[in-house]
């Protein structure tokens, strides 16, 4: 508990350098993976609301059959929150922040939000 009380700054800082990035229209995923309805529910709900329940499928798929750059970059912070927090029964975190290298995440503006999250989750 103590750990993720001493994120709380870095974890508002997250969602601050994202707050302008739009929501995805739709999550497009790959027919035989993912029905066409799978995306409604993480697009219905504000993204902070979203839970790792909620969540644990999109970010064990994303970039390989579900979702692409644009919709995990909307997703982002929440994905960082909940893997750093254990959240997820499946995928492991290495996993969520191995996806953040395929999107090419230092060229992001919010890059410095995100190494300000990972330095305090790695300390």
């Amino acid at each position: 508990m103590a750990e993720k009380a001493a994120r709380v700054p870095v974890v508002e800082d997250l969602y601050a350098a994202f707050e302008d990035v739009p929501r995805p229209v739709d999550l497009e995923g790959c027919p035989c993976c993912v029905d066409p309805d799978d995306g409604r529910p993480l697009l219905a709900r504000p993204l902070r609301d979203l839970t790792g329940a909620d969540l644990r499928r999109y970010a064990a798929k994303v970039l390989n059959t579900w979702g692409g750059p644009e919709d995990f970059h909307y997703f982002a912070p929440r994905l960082l929150e909940l893997a750093a927090d254990d959240a997820f029964d499946w995928p492991d975190v290495e996993i969520v922040f191995s996806k953040f290298s395929r999107v090419g995440w230092l060229d992001w503006p919010q890059r410095d939000a995100i190494t300000g999250f990972l330095n305090s989750f790695w300390t």
